[in-house]
């Protein structure tokens, strides 16, 4: 799977592949269709304000939206947060996780995901709501 040999662009400049953000158990990813708007912003500040008892369970967060690292990079710093966004901008996450409907993401498209270790899927949540669905994650954990 392509998607998990990439280096992938974050907020922050730096380059990673998702085995490089992984925590001791896994990873959560979570898709946003655009950085800097609405919704966008209460999801993002939900995996903040959960972020430690995430982490306490074994695993990290990223976001992904297909944002470029300026857009990316200005989110961050507006919601002030301890994880990274990855600039999707190339669909390449969004094309493995079939998270893209069309050429640019929609709000039918905000899905989450649990991997574990080794990137395989523990876990998918297609077509959530931005706030609420958190509580489902955790509690999959």
């Amino acid at each position: 799977m392509e998607w998990k040999s990439k280096n992938y662009l974050l907020e922050d400049g730096s380059k990673k592949m998702l085995g490089q953000m992984v925590g001791p158990k896994g990873i959560i990813l979570f898709f946003y269709p655009k950085a800097s708007t609405t919704f966008c912003t209460l999801e993002v500040n939900c995996f903040q304000e959960n972020l430690s008892e995430i982490k306490s369970k074994g695993y990290s967060v990223a976001g992904v939206s297909m944002d470029h690292k300026t857009e990316q990079e200005k989110f961050a710093k507006e919601c002030n947060i301890d994880y990274s966004l990855i600039c999707d901008t190339d669909l390449i996450l969004h094309k493995g996780f079939n998270t893209i409907n069309g050429e640019t993401p929609t709000e039918e498209d905000r899905s989450t995901f649990i991997l574990d270790k080794n990137l395989d899927m523990i876990h998918e949540f297609r077509n959530i709501d931005a706030v609420e669905h958190i509580k489902e994650v955790i509690g999959k954990l």
